[in-house]
């Protein structure tokens, strides 16, 4: 393994990553340090004379011999040698072009030119042999090589012409690549071609697709600068802060600006023209036919698979056969169209290091934090050493699947691109640019410089990443955060692309907000909120942005969510966010998600109370730390779900959260009172929280300023403005009052689009065209719309849509007209032109991202919407502003939804051949998901008047009848959440929608009011839920209807099916106060209970917190003290567990009681509100005289030990001001609050308490542990000092497992903790009782380094065993792999040979079995004994190591000199036996070429290493042994079998394949069976294994002792195309066993293979042959079996139906009978068989031994068939009829009976009848059946 190959894994062993950390470090060091050396010494080696290469010709470049096939981009990249390429060159060109169309290249006849090295100014480096042929094939013309090169230079150089450049194209060393390589490389063409001012790197990459980047393979990355980065970053050079984000330490050098500049033009140039790369591939291929495999692989081969599905490991199939093309697995991507470029050129961040980036789950990780674009491996070794612009060509995914043919294109495209690019730069741009030699002058006291800063970032790394590198998260953990994501493909949204959308600040802005003094005061404390105001376009998001990826302190967990209208506003959405980032940062938190994940599965984030709860419980959690939640522009949240967020947050950070958790929260929005006012309670509490941005607006200003400098900088640098025209641009603009973010944004789009003449006036006069003010600005825009009134109608849809809408939906929505008729008669656009009219239309005042049509900016819409109530003034005269109301939209967009839907009564067939899509390729379906969802919503917004013409098609497709419905409606009801229901009336969903207009159309109709079967029958009930319209719109809070259907005499006690309830139980639970009223007029019953529950709408209104709609109830007489029936829960209970304190207030004025406890848990009131932490409600029943002390029936808990467990502080002051006692305990465990208290880690509770004198020492029950206990555990430092403070017994034990605090915290971690208990005198020693380990002891196994350096700071006992292993800790670090622990303990001079107790093992012993390298190296490093044995199994580490499979400590352990012949005591093997059983291929292969005996014998089974792997089925061990001439016929001393006999056993072709190759015996015989492997392989059904063998002339007849064939074997297993194979190759039919004397025909009949048997027959098997042992026939054995098709089969083809066995006598019938085989016997006697055929011993009928053994069913058909019922055997003369009844087979002697058996007959010997048989057995059945059958 590479020192290098460095795992971003957050999984793994963290002994490794310590020990390759450290590598790292000293790779840091010394690599530019040799750099430097070599560039100031050029004679590092002496070397005498000057190299001389000779002509490089273009089949020299790559004569290395190349067969590293090491991955560079994550997917086993090969390097094999190309050959000559001389092929690839056929023509020259020197004209100059702007792209490669239809290039020539290089002709290989023509003479060559000679140039000085010095003449040489591009250097292009490639890393693999593919790259250099692809770099050759686009050459202009090849010159000779160079006479000598630099001293040192061992670089093999290709020299060239591109264009007008001179340029040297070199590829690195075989075998060699990363980083490194390339640094070694570059500095060498520095020194050999000192001229070179310009670098290339050239090649293949891996790519990173997301949704902002939609890159394919084939496709190019060209780095680009951007967010702080050259274009190439180096990501494992970083270090990766706590959560998880990677970050830079170093910054790499930038290309040349003249190359940058090149490359925007040519993208300027490719987006305007169009380039022909593709077509230059295609010359270059087809004139050099030795390159196809360069070609464009096809576009099926380009798949894209889910970030989980990995490749299985060491699998080399491709991924179309073991992935697969499940398009579950795969993510979707449209079609590229004839618009987009091929391949297409992407421009951005390149991510480089000396790993593989195989892992897609970290690609996608570094996607999303730095926006990368591309992966590769050489790059930043460049960029400091020989600043370059890197090309990557695109031939994989940077994920673990195979991608090998698109290298060859990858390769192509790139380098087609390269001579583009070349041809674009003019010579004197590079002949004035900096020679590479000197840059890298200047470099060397930055490098030496940089050195120490990196050492201490790795080792920070190291710390950082600890706990991270342990935590691997169970498949249900991964399925639960999954999610949270809310996404279900590639092409939904996520909060991270919301964020990005968020422009990123110009440097020098924000700089206001970061320097306010209560901005300072609260990044100083521990928890609070600040809210940020700010007017529109002040930029808010921008200032967000900024602090999440920047400003706000990185130590903290950095949570994050953008609020965006009518898209991402909900605050579902926005808890799924920052769960599913604190749970991604902090991976254990997720244990707070998965109980309720487990009960609700997907449901878990359709509940806000659910996920609130959550997030509380997380962020409260020890182990999260500090957290900080940055919630961008909550006014934007959807409405009620404000209310519940700004609840939630003051439940957060209200007075009795307190010292809750570490959670601070910072809320940005407009400054609208209805907003602001919600906070005023905060705002008492937390004076310093708001910081008013509307009032900064002169510092604001000046910020815009330098954006507005910024930006005119770009202008400039765009459209090369002059310096004075320039200065004056800017003067001008910031003249211009009122300025703000979003202006300066549309301002400089205006002057992009408008341009203006360079010169002052020019200028002058451009900004007296300006807007001055952004609604001026919107007003530009739309009135240069070239179609206002489709403006109008794109704009109003906007609007209206509760989403973003898809360019296709958009498409459909506006060429839907009131004539419209078809939807195959739309008039659509292709979705490149609709794009192109929508832009004509709207210009920039929507943007489109993805796919989807937004407003350019949320003031964008208030500028357009009527009833908007603006907070600040406009101008008038704006034609635009404020022209569309919300109902004008809404109308425009339901006339649309519903004509859509209405086609669907005509149109559901779609056209031949088409899958939803037109003949121009769009896709008529796609309006249907978002017109089923949203049409009622948009139509009652709407407010449709009585006569509207929409409403006749409104009614169609509500009609349950029709095509429309069947169309939309499952799809509408899928949102619901809830199951379809069915036959629902046209009443019934309009009523539930709320469609006043259509109700009352339906209601008009006459219909009869009581009908039940009447469309508009206003009492019909929907089957599935039972329920009314009334019932329907009361609970959505339709008045209007609802009034409608009242006045029309709905019954309006009409109670649902499926919970009984009322529509006033509905109603209330909602909340909907109108309808409630409504009801209430018309003598709806107040106390009508559901029978599901037993609540009365009060109980459910009360719960809910409808404090209007409580008030009426009561006012209407309902029964305050109503109680459930599920729980008897008063209605004052359910209202104080939701803490609804008006509800409260109004019971309690009703006289509720105040102490009436459930029936359940038997909770008050009281108990219920503090257990929630409703402060206020607490108050109110205390107020009332609440019992403070009133235990529940269940945990005998007080309201007061509730509340401290749960740590609501201000509740918990509250009780104890009413006395409460703070020693009670609760009866089940007997915690007291203190230590429910301190367990939780609630520090102001735990104070609060103290103060009440809590007895700091109180014990619970279960586990005997103090709250000092509970609190050092779980890591709570506050409250451990508390406690201390307050003189907690700092060495008091559990009961249960006799724990000191100090040994809870070592064991957990708890650094901070343990600190403290030192200090306070811990015992440093004690043992706790369970397995007597020390705290030393603990902390050693768990890993815990910082605790174990205290520890043994403090003197901890180093050599201290625990009493149940007698192990030392370092033995316990050892075997977990905590090599930084084990490092801690050496230096402390820990016994490096102490053995255990129970196994008598070393340190070492179990490091190596475990596989811990790292820790294998230290111990190796102290003198640990290489060949020390435990006593139990006699295993030496070399032995553990070997079977286990790891290399890398078999390696190391081989180096010191261990034993490869040691053997184990209990089976006497080796470890080459191990390895080789266990097929650890590499450790093979390292025990071999140290002289490993490959023929060492077990002593258990004498089995060489060769037979243990062909027995295991390891091919490349047994493939590895053969070449070391193991024996290939060594047997073993048991059974004696060879390899070849057990690999044909376990059926391992290929193993078998390659014994035989190397000539293992084919008829070789075991010694116990005298099986051959034919033998072997025939049993146990292999049938390739069968076929190679018999292809090697295995001899098809050879029998084992017993004497059956392969035919026997394979006949008697039923393996059909084994039985096929060995008859083809003429096994005989008819051999029989010596044993037994059974053909294979008869193995098969016993078996009922019925295959089998037809093949036989087909073969000519007698089917009368009978068997030696009992003279049976194959017709008897299968009906003994009951195989009735086998039984059929031998009937058919002539079998005796009377053949008789030799031993019993019984024929086929006989035994169908007595096995109860009802189909043969019916056969059988189909046949002709005898009824009465008698046995030869007993002389017994079928009759008989069916009844004997009660098989009804038989009996019935033989008696049916007229089977003598008094038939008697010959031994004891017993009829059936005696047989059956001493069985106590009631029905069998029912049937007899009936038949007339004779119940008084007597048998011959014992003269009993059958009475006298069921009498003696007990069966009072049969006996009672033949009494009365005697009467």
């Amino acid at each position: 393994m590479s020192s290098f190959a460095i795992s971003w894994t957050l999984t793994g062993d963290f002994a490794w990553l310590h020990v390759a950390w450290r590598i790292l470090i000293c790779a840091l060091l010394l690599t530019p340090a040799y750099f430097l050396w070599s560039i100031w010494t050029p004679s590092v080696q002496s070397r005498s004379g000057i190299r001389a290469t000779g002509d490089v010709g273009p089949g020299d470049s790559t004569s290395r011999a190349e067969d590293d096939t090491t991955s560079r981009t994550g997917n086993n990249i090969s390097r094999h040698g190309d050959g000559d390429t001389s092929d690839a060159i056929s023509s020259q060109e020197t004209t100059r072009k702007p792209s490669c169309d239809d290039a020539s290249i290089l002709a290989a006849n023509t003479p060559k030119s000679k140039l000085d090295r010095t003449d040489y100014t591009v250097g292009w480096i490639c890393a693999i042999s593919t790259e250099h042929v692809a770099a050759l094939a686009f050459l202009d013309e090849e010159h000779e090589g160079p006479e000598d090169v630099a001293d040192n230079d061992d670089n093999d150089y290709t020299l060239g012409r591109v264009g007008k450049h001179n340029v040297v194209i070199v590829v690195l060393p075989v075998g060699e690549y990363g980083i490194a390589a390339a640094t070694s490389v570059a500095k060498d063409l520095s020194h050999s071609f000192p001229n070179v001012r310009i670098g290339l790197m050239v090649g293949i990459g891996g790519g990173a697709p997301s949704r902002k980047h939609d890159i394919r393979l084939g496709d190019i990355v060209v780095s680009a600068p951007g967010g702080g980065h050259s274009g190439v970053f180096q990501y494992d050079f970083g270090k990766t802060i706590q959560g998880g984000t990677f970050h830079t330490t170093g910054m790499l050098n930038q290309p040349p600006r003249f190359l940058r500049t090149a490359v925007n033009g040519l993208k300027t140039h490719y987006k305007s023209k169009g380039h022909n790369l593709e077509k230059a591939i295609n010359g270059v291929l087809q004139r050099n036919p030795r390159l196809q495999e360069y070609e464009r692989p096809q576009s099926s081969t380009d798949r894209l698979y889910q970030t989980e599905v990995a490749h299985p490991p060491n699998n080399e199939a491709s991924c179309a056969m073991c992935c697969g093309n499940d398009p579950s697995k795969l993510i979707s991507r449209r079609e590229r169209t004839k618009y987009d470029d091929t391949p297409t050129i992407h421009y951005g961040l390149i991510a480089s290091a000396n790993q593989v980036m195989k892992d897609a789950s970290i690609r996608d990780k570094l996607i999303a934090e730095k926006d990368v674009l591309c992966f590769e491996m050489e790059a930043a070794g460049l960029m400091n050493q020989f600043p370059c612009l890197v090309i990557r060509g695109i031939c994989d995914y940077s994920d673990s699947h195979k991608n090998k043919e698109w290298q060859g294109y990858a390769a192509m495209a790139a380098a087609a691109y390269t001579r583009d690019l070349l041809y674009r730069i003019p010579p004197t741009k590079i002949e004035t640019a900096r020679r590479i030699c000197d840059i890298l002058s200047d470099l060397q006291q930055k490098l030496l410089q940089s050195l120490e800063a990196q050492q201490v970032a790795v080792q920070e790394q190291l710390e950082l990443q600890k706990d991270e590198v342990q935590w691997k998260r169970s498949d249900e953990q991964n399925q639960c955060l999954q999610l949270f994501r809310l996404t279900k493909s590639d092409e939904d949204a996520t909060y991270e692309w919301y964020k990005d959308r968020v422009e990123k600040r110009v440097e020098g802005t924000c700089q206001w907000f970061l320097k306010h003094a209560y901005f300072q005061e609260w990044l100083k404390k521990d928890s609070g909120p600040l809210l940020v105001s700010a007017d529109p376009g002040c930029g808010k998001s921008v200032l967000a942005k900024y602090l999440i990826d920047h400003a706000l302190p990185r130590s903290t967990t950095i949570c994050y969510f953008f609020f965006k209208e009518h898209d991402q506003n909900t605050v579902r959405q926005a808890l799924c966010a920052l769960i599913h980032q604190l749970f991604s940062q902090k991976p254990s938190l997720i244990d707070h998600a998965v109980p309720r994940f487990r009960k609700d599965g997907q449901g878990l984030i359709n509940s806000t109370r659910s996920l609130w709860a959550v997030l509380e419980n997380a962020v409260k959690d020890p182990q999260a730390g500090p957290v900080v939640l940055v919630i961008d522009a909550i006014d934007e949240c959807v409405e009620p779900d404000f209310e519940n967020l700004v609840e939630n947050v003051k439940s957060q950070f209200g007075s009795d959260q307190i010292g809750h958790s570490h959670l601070k929260c910072l809320l940005t929005s407009r400054p609208y009172e209805q907003v602001l006012s919600k906070f005023n309670y905060l705002l008492r509490a937390f004076p310093n929280i708001h910081i008013p941005g509307e009032k900064e607006s002169e510092i604001i200003s000046q910020e815009v300023n330098r954006v507005i400098r910024y930006r005119v900088d770009q202008l400039a640098e765009e459209k090369r403005l002059p310096g004075e025209i320039k200065r004056r641009l800017i003067a001008r603009l910031l003249e211009i009052s009122h300025r703000t973010y979003l202006w300066v944004y549309l301002v400089f789009d205006y002057l992009k689009v408008t341009g203006f003449t360079k010169t002052a006036t020019g200028v002058d006069s451009a900004i007296g065209t300006l807007p001055k003010t952004v609604n001026d600005a919107y007003e530009q825009i739309l009135k240069k719309s070239k179609e206002p009134p489709s403006a109008r109608r794109a704009l109003s849809i906007i609007l209206a849509a509760n989403r973003p809408l898809t360019l296709s939906e958009m498409n459909i929505a506006m060429n839907i007209q009131q004539t419209s008729q078809s939807i195959h008669k739309l008039d659509l656009e292709e979705g490149r032109d609709f794009e192109q009219s929508l832009r004509r239309w709207c210009g920039l005042f929507v943007s489109i991202h993805y796919g989807k049509i937004y407003f350019l900016h949320q003031t964008a819409r208030e500028f357009l919407l009527a009833d908007f109530g603006s907070p600040t003034p406009v101008p008038s005269g704006l034609q635009w502003h404020h022209s569309i109301t919300a109902r004008q939209a809404h109308t425009i967009l339901a006339t649309a939804c519903v004509r859509y839907l209405e086609f669907f009564n005509s149109d559901v067939r779609l056209p031949p051949g088409a899958n939803g899509e037109t003949s121009n390729s769009i896709d008529i379906k796609a309006f249907l998901d978002y017109s089923a969802g949203t049409w009622g919503a948009h139509f009652r917004e709407a407010d449709i008047i009585d006569d509207d013409a929409i409403i006749p098609s409104a009614l169609r497709i509500c009609d349950p009848g029709s095509k429309s419905y069947s169309a939309w409606f499952r799809i509408y009801w899928e949102t619901t959440f809830t199951s379809t229901p069915e036959n629902f009336t046209d009443l019934m969903l309009t009523s539930h929608y709320g469609h006043r207009t259509v109700v009352k159309v339906l209601l008009e109709k006459g219909a009869d009011v009581e009908a039940r079967d009447s469309d508009a029958d206003v009492e019909a009930e929907d089957s599935k839920y039972g329920r009314t319209p009334l019932s329907w719109a009361a609970e959505r809070g339709r008045a209007a209807v609802v009034k409608l259907l009242l006045e029309k005499g709905a019954d309006v006690e009409a109670k649902d099916s499926e919970y009984d309830r009322t529509p006033l139980s509905w109603a209330a639970e909602r909340g909907h106060e109108a309808v409630v009223e409504l009801l209430l007029e018309n003598s709806a019953d107040v106390e009508a209970e559901d029978s599901k529950y037993g609540r009365t709408p009060l109980s459910w209104a009360a719960e809910r917190g409808r404090a209007a709609v409580v008030k009426l109830l009561l006012e209407k007489g309902a029964d305050a003290e109503a109680k459930d029936s599920e729980y008897s829960r008063t209605i004052l209970s359910w209202a104080a567990e939701g803490g609804h304190e008006a509800v409260v207030k109004l019971l309690l004025d009703q006289g509720a009681d105040v102490e009436a406890k459930e029936s359940g848990l038997g909770q008050t009131p009281l108990s219920w509100a503090a257990e929630r932490g409703h402060a206020a409600v607490v108050k109110l029943l205390l107020e009332e005289g609440a019992n403070v002390e009133a235990k529940d029936d269940i945990f005998s808990r007080t309201p007061l030990s509730w509340a401290a467990e749960r740590g609501y502080a201000a509740v918990v002051k509250l009780l104890l001001e009413k006395g409460a006692i703070v020693e009670v305990n609760n009866s089940k465990y007997g915690l007291t609050p203190l230590s429910g208290a301190a367990e939780a880690g609630h520090e102001a509770v735990v104070e609060l308490l103290l103060e009440n004198s809590a007895d700091v020492e109180a014990k619970d029950r279960k586990y005997g542990r103090t709250p000092l206990l509970w609190a050092a555990e779980r890591g709570c430092v506050a409250v451990v000092k508390l406690l201390l403070e307050k003189g907690a017994d700092v060495e008091a034990k559990e009961s249960k497992y006799g724990r000191t605090p100090l040994l809870c915290a070592a064991e957990r971690g708890r650094v901070a903790v343990a600190k403290l208990l030192l200090e306070n005198s811990a015992d440093v020693e004690a043992k706790e009782s369970e397995y007597g380990r020390t705290p030393l002891l603990w902390a050693a196994e768990r890993g815990h380094e910082a605790v174990v350096k205290l520890l043994l700071e403090k003197g901890a006992d180093v050599e201290a065993k625990d009493s149940k292993y007698g192990r030392t800790p370092l033995s316990w670090a050892a075997e977990r792999g905590r090599a930084a622990v084990v490092r801690l303990l050496l230096e402390k001079r820990a016994d490096v040979e102490a053995k255990d107790s129970k196994y008598d093992r070393t340190p070492l012993s179990w490091a190596a079995e475990r596989g811990h390298e790292a820790v294998v190296k230290l111990l190796l490093e102290k003198g640990a004994d290489v060949k020390a044995k435990d006593s139990k199994y006699g295993f030496t580490p070399l032995l553990w190591a070997a079977e286990e499979g790891h290399e890398a400590v078999v390696e190391l352990l081989l180096e010191e000199g261990a034993d490869v012949e040691a053997k184990e005591s209990e089976y006497g093997r080796t470890p080459l036996s191990w390895a080789a059983e266990e097929g650890n291929e590499a450790v093979v292969e390292l025990l071999v070429e140290k002289k490993a005996d490959v023929e060492a014998k077990d002593s258990k089974y004498g089995r060489t290493p060769l037979s243990w792997a062909a027995k295991e089925g390891h091919e490349a061990v047994v493939e590895l042994l053969l070449g070391k001439g193991a024996d290939v016929e060594a047997k073993e001393s048991g059974l004696g079998q060879t390899p070849l006999l057990w690999a044909a056993e376990r059926g391992h072709v290929t193993v078998v394949k390659l014994l035989l190759e190397n000539g293992a015996d084919v008829e070789a015989k075991d010694d116990v069976f005298s099986r051959t492997p034919l033998s072997w392989a025939a049993k146990e059904g292999h049938v390739a294994v069968v076929e190679l063998l018999l292809k090697n002339s295995a001899d098809v007849e050879a029998r084992i002792s017993e004497g059956q064939t392969p035919l026997s074997w394979a006949a008697e297993r039923g393996y059909e195309a084994v039985v096929k194979l060995l008859l083809e190759k003429g096994a005989d039919v008819e051999a029989k066993d010596s044993k037994y004397g059974r053909t294979p025909l008869s193995w098969a009949a016993k078996e009922g293979h019925e295959a089998v048997v037809k093949l036989l027959l087909e073969k000519g098997a007698d089917v009368k042959a009978k068997d030696s042992e009992y003279g049976r026939t194959t017709l008897s054995w299968a009906a003994e079996g009951g195989h009735e098709a086998v039984v059929k089969l031998l009937l058919d083809n002539g079998a005796d139906v009377e053949a008789k066995e030799s031993g019993l006598g019984q024929t086929p019938l006989s035994w169908a009978a007595e096995r109860g085989h009802a189909a043969v016997v019916k056969l059988l006697l189909e046949m002709g068989a005898d009824l009465e055929a008698k046995d030869d011993v007993f002389s017994r009928t079928p009759l008989s031994w069916a009844a004997e053994r009660g098989q009804a069913a038989v009996v019935e058909l033989l008696l049916g068939n007229s089977a003598d019922v008094e038939a008697k055997d010959c031994e004891y003369g017993r009829t059936p009829l005696s047989w059956a009844a001493e069985g106590g087979h009631e029905a069998v002697v029912k049937l007899l009976l009936e038949m007339g058996a004779d119940f008084e007959a007597k048998d011959s010997k014992y003269n009993r009848t059958p009475l006298s048989w069921a009498a003696e057995e007990g069966e009072e059945a049969v006996v009672e059946l033949l009494q009365r059958k005697s009467q």
